[in-house]
C-alpha cells in the first residue's frame, strides 16, 4: 500500500461515521422515513429497526449491510438447524416449523439475534441506542460496532479486523 493509503482509508472512515452519528436522511426520502431498499426487507418495510439503522448509519443503506446479517444469525452449529445458513430462514423457523428440526430451533425472536443485535436490543431499540452502541465492540473482535459499519463489516460477526 502507498504511503498515503492508510491516510485516505483513516479519513474515509472518519467521514462515514461522522455522517452515521449525525443520523441525516437518505437524499429523496420523505422527512422522518428513510428509504430502505434491502432485498431482506421486501417484507418487513415497516420494520423500524432498519429504518433506525439507516437513519444513524445513511451510507449503509443499500449495501450489505443493509440487511438481516446485521442483527440476526443463522442456524446453530452442531445442530439440526446449522443448515440454515440465512438468518431469514432461520428467523422464520419460528411461525413455519420444519418438523426435521429437532435441534438448534429458535425459542423466539430474540433467539435470532447476533451479539450486535443483542445489545441494540439491550439499549432500547432506538437510534440513540445504535449511537450509544456505536463505540462498543458487540463481537469482541477489538472494533468498535461503528468502525466495523463505516467498513461495511457486520458489527455481530467476530472476525479479523484490519483498516
Amino acid at each position: 500500500m502507498s504511503k498515503y493509503g492508510h491516510g485516505k482509508i483513516f479519513v474515509l472512515t472518519i467521514l462515514l461515521l461522522a455522517v452515521g452519528w449525525i443520523g441525516a436522511s437518505i437524499p429523496g426520502a420523505p422527512i422522518g422515513q428513510e428509504a430502505v431498499k434491502s432485498r431482506a426487507y421486501v417484507g418487513h418495510e415497516n420494520d423500524q429497526d432498519i429504518r433506525n439503522f439507516v437513519q444513524a448509519y445513511p451510507l449503509a443503506a443499500g449495501t450489505r449491510l443493509d440487511d438481516c446479517l446485521t442483527c440476526h444469525r443463522s442456524g446453530v452449529a452442531n445442530t439440526d438447524t446449522a443448515r440454515e445458513f440465512s438468518p431469514c430462514g432461520y428467523c422464520h423457523l419460528i411461525p413455519f416449523p420444519n418438523p426435521r428440526y429437532a435441534t438448534g430451533l429458535p425459542g423466539g425472536y430474540q433467539g435470532t439475534l447476533n451479539v450486535y443485535g443483542l445489545a441494540y436490543e439491550k439499549a432500547g431499540r432506538t437510534v440513540g441506542a445504535l449511537e450509544a452502541i456505536a463505540g462498543a465492540d458487540a463481537d469482541g473482535d477489538g472494533a468498535s460496532n461503528a468502525a466495523e459499519i463505516a467498513a461495511l463489516r457486520h458489527p455481530g460477526e467476530s472476525h479479523a479486523f484490519r483498516l
